[in-house]
């Protein structure tokens, strides 16, 4: 399957694949149970503990990888980046790539939290193209771990 991104990037996989970068895959496709907690109407599920699970879980063996140089350049940005400025920072040309680094992320996030629907890092569009951002409530815990 072939598809196109609103910020231009082309994705070539599987629909499978595709689920779990879109994030809307309603199955853990990493070795660990789905698991849904109450939310209230609020995906975002975030609180001291499960943030610093989700930071300190982030590619140990190689001090965070591009996730944790990710998002330790949205904090610093204050939360908010283009995916240009993204992919420049990260040291990549293909938004698969960057595609692949959010959903990790995604999975992380889902897994500490324990809610399919958790994010720490969304996209707004902004009628001219769009940043990539964390969500405020977490992006105040990540401040602290950084």
């Amino acid at each position: 399957m072939k598809a196109t991104f609103p910020d231009g990037t082309v994705f070539e996989g599987t629909p499978e694949e595709f689920n779990v970068i879109r994030g809307h895959s309603g199955t853990a496709h990493n070795g660990h149970k789905p698991t849904t907690k109450p939310t209230n109407g609020n995906p975002q599920v975030w609180d001291e503990t499960n943030a610093r699970a989700f930071w300190d879980s982030l590619d140990p063996r190689r001090k965070g990888g591009k996730q944790k140089k990710l998002l330790q350049f949205l904090i610093k940005r204050g939360g908010r980046a283009t995916p240009e400025e993204v992919k420049k920072h990260l040291e990549i040309e293909s938004g698969q790539e960057l595609a692949g680094v959010l959903a990790n992320l995604s999975r992380n996030a889902r897994r500490e939290t324990g809610n399919t629907k958790a994010l720490v890092v969304d996209w707004m569009s902004d009628g001219k193209g769009g940043c990539y951002y964390i969500p405020d409530g977490v992006l105040q815990l990540l401040k602290h771990f950084e």
